[in-house]
């Protein structure tokens, strides 16, 4: 399982070499086969490598997956009713800050296997920068092809951020499953700005699935793991009566801010209940010199959520 190392020797020779072995481009299969679900972690960094996405397979149990799309559907509608539901412009449905909603939030984004793969795209000390419901409802647009890692501004050969789908229904092309354009994480930045010459919010401005992407179709209980730089997009939904939810867990390298602000967004009694290991990916343990306590690179214990020692003017006689 992905851990956090600790601050001595990180910046030594070796670490540095290591630092640039995770930036570069790993070596491509040619003609490999597109992914279907597995659990052998070779063959899914393999496939992350030569697709830019992967397939894990049996990532959520049939009785914890009832239980995501109970409390889903009553989030979104108790939410809807306040005005804190997400607008969305395709019409799906969004519930965002889901750890604050549930513990079966926690168990579900918390994977060994899930883990070891977003390290091998953003390297240890990643970030979890949000985790959000996102149900496709019929009547949903297609959804812009993008990447995710786009509003960063500069072409990347690596990823600077990545995502983990979890799928709490089957993916199908009928029920709006990501569109993704496999190995488009290895385009030229030319290519990348092709993409979005002259694309809405709705895919090809009128919300139609776009032409040269696939459907990632799966069985339920799969997480699609894919790269920030994979141009994707959520499908159009071509049913009459199926939905599609998934949990999205996005990830960022510890040097980059989050989309969700942990620190403002979780109450204490709650952080308070994760554990050390998902508090970790949440922001309160150390990477290199960055987010330390009092000083770069200092850590705090990992059971302490609110720390009440910090060293305050101590040249001031007045009190």
């Amino acid at each position: 399982m992905a851990t956090n190392r600790p601050l001595t020797s990180e910046l030594d020779g070796t670490y540095r070499q290591e630092l640039w072995t995770r930036s570069a481009d790993k070596a491509v299969v040619a003609d490999r086969p597109l992914p279907t679900p597995t659990r052998d972690l070779i063959e899914l960094q393999a496939d992350l490598d030569a697709h830019g996405y992967c397939l894990v397979a049996d990532a959520i149990s049939p009785t914890d997956r009832t239980v995501l799309r109970e409390k889903f559907e009553r989030q979104w509608e108790a939410e809807a009713r306040i005005g804190r539901g997400l607008p969305s412009p395709t019409g799906v449905h969004a519930v965002c800050n889901l750890l604050n909603k549930g513990e079966i939030y926690q168990k579900t984004v918390l994977q060994p296997v899930v883990d070891d793969l977003i390290e091998y795209l953003l390297g240890d000390g990643f970030l979890i920068s949000n985790i959000c419901g996102l149900q496709i409802v019929p009547g949903s647009k297609a959804q812009g092809l993008h990447m995710d890692q786009f509003l960063f501004g500069v072409p990347a050969t690596f990823a600077l951020v990545a995502n983990a789908f979890f799928m709490i229904d089957e993916f199908t092309e009928e029920n709006g499953a990501t569109r993704v354009v496999p190995g488009s994480h290895r385009w030229s930045p030319e290519q990348v700005a092709s993409v979005y010459e002259g694309l809405g919010v709705a895919g090809n401005g009128v919300g139609e699935n776009p032409a040269g992407s696939i459907p990632a179709t799966a069985p339920a209980g799969t997480c699609m793991v894919f790269e920030g730089r994979l141009v994707h997009g959520a499908g159009k939904s071509l049913s009459a009566d199926r939905t599609r939810l998934a949990v999205s867990s996005y990830y960022c390298r510890p040097w980059l801010r989050p989309f969700v602000n942990a620190f403002l967004s979780t109450p204490d009694d709650i952080m308070e209940s994760f554990s050390p290991a998902l508090r970790a990916q949440l922001g309160y343990a150390t990477w290199r010199l960055s987010g330390g306590y009092e000083a770069p690179g200092m850590p705090v214990s990992a059971e302490v959520v609110r720390p009440t020692d910090q060293v305050r003017d101590l040249t001031d006689t007045s009190s």
